[in-house]
Order: structure tokens, then sequence, then C-alpha cells
């Protein structure tokens, strides 16, 4: 999926993060990892099968990493806020 703007991905990912803090969003991110194990193409299946999940795990990692992206960047500005001792 291609985010807009940068104001959306941010927005996007502080509502990922929101969400997954809570107990039923951490519960709802376990269950979705069990989905990026399964396989995604089986020979017995047709070959839309592998579009469609891999599709299906986009959307996941979409999600699972939408959190971790807006713990980095708060990560990142706290870091570029605080105040620096190298000694000056």
């Amino acid at each position: 999926m291609e985010i807009i703007n940068k104001d959306d991905k941010k927005r996007f990912e502080y509502l990922c993060h929101q969400l997954f803090q809570e107990p039923l969003g951490k519960e709802l991110v376990k269950y979705l990892e069990t989905i990026l194990k399964f396989t995604v193409a089986d020979p017995r299946q047709s070959s839309n099968f592998a579009y469609f999940r891999e599709g299906q795990n986009d959307i996941i990692r979409m999600l699972i990493f939408g959190d971790k992206s807006h713990i980095m960047n708060i990560r990142g500005e706290n870091e570029r806020r605080s105040p620096t001792t190298d000694g000056d």
C-alpha cells in the first residue's frame, strides 16, 4: 500500500501503536503473526491462492510494522531532543 504523504504515514503508525498497546490488540498481533507462518503457496491450489496469501501477508506486515515504526520514530525524536554530552 502506498501511503500518500508523511503525515498519513505517521497517523497510520500512531493508530497501529495505539491499537496494539491494548490487551486485545496484543492478542490480535499474536494471532496475525500465526497467519504469517502459514505456507503462501501449495501445489494443490491454484496460483491465485498464492497471490491472495501474499497480499494478505503484506497487509499483516504493514500493520505490525506500523506499530514498531511508531515506536522507533518516538525514540528517534526523543534522542534528537535530549541534550548531548560530548564534553563541550
